[in-house]
């Protein structure tokens, strides 16, 4: 049987990033499983998980960092009225270069997702592989996917949380300020602080689940 590559035989692959080779590449559905798919599309779970990557890394990742670029241009022009702009800008300007990382990370996960109807589609009128040699395509591009997306979602979050930390340190209250005028403003940087300790806290959840998959998937 030829492949859709004019070989004689089923298209195999290098080893995916969890050590396997092709007829065990992983499919990582969701958040919180990998399970090993040897025949048969790989599918995200849940289904919309695309649409929700697309929308956080093409559409709000953008935005994020044009506010970042924004705030640092803000704090260059006014710094004296803020209380700390310089480690302010700092952790703004490495949040706008976290979050356009993101952007291009995403770009490169983007090439690799496709439906089983895309893939026909690109040999219509032609003979077609088998349907065995599409889906094991399929399933090793599901993969670099998955990968290439979960190093997106790493890269966003530390963006969000240097921005979180910018944001903060733009709202602590100037030297000279007024008791009540200080007050509020310490309570929003607190707020900030808060909210960013638990993007961190979600971020190190995150990474030490992908750590159990992996261990799991090598039988340590």
């Amino acid at each position: 049987m030829r492949n859709w590559r004019g070989t004689d035989q089923v298209k195999t692959r290098p080893t995916d990033h969890f050590g396997l080779e092709t007829g065990t590449v992983l499919s990582v559905l969701g958040e919180g499983e990998a399970l090993p798919t040897r025949a048969g599309w790989s599918r995200p779970r849940p289904i919309g998980d695309p649409q929700a990557a697309e929308q956080a890394y093409f559409v709000a990742a953008p935005l994020l960092a044009g506010a970042a670029v924004a705030t640092v241009g803000v704090l260059g022009a006014d710094g004296a009225q803020f209380r700390w702009p310089g480690p302010a800008m700092l952790c703004l300007t490495l949040a706008a270069i976290a979050l356009i990382g993101s952007i291009q990370t995403a770009f490169r996960a983007r090439s690799y997702l496709y439906s089983p109807a895309e893939l026909r589609d690109w040999w219509e009128g032609e003979q077609a592989p088998s349907d065995e040699v599409l889906q094991q395509e399929q399933r090793w591009d599901f993969a670099q996917w998955r990968l290439w997306v979960n190093r997106a979602a790493l890269v966003y979050n530390l963006g969000i949380v240097l921005l979180g930390c910018g944001v903060a340190g733009l709202l602590a209250p100037p030297a000279g300020a007024s008791e009540a005028h200080a007050g509020v403003r310490w309570l929003a940087a607190g707020a900030t602080v808060l909210g960013t300790g638990w993007e961190l806290i979600f971020m190190a959840r995150q990474l030490m689940a992908r750590r159990r998959r992996r261990r799991l998937v090598r039988g340590e």
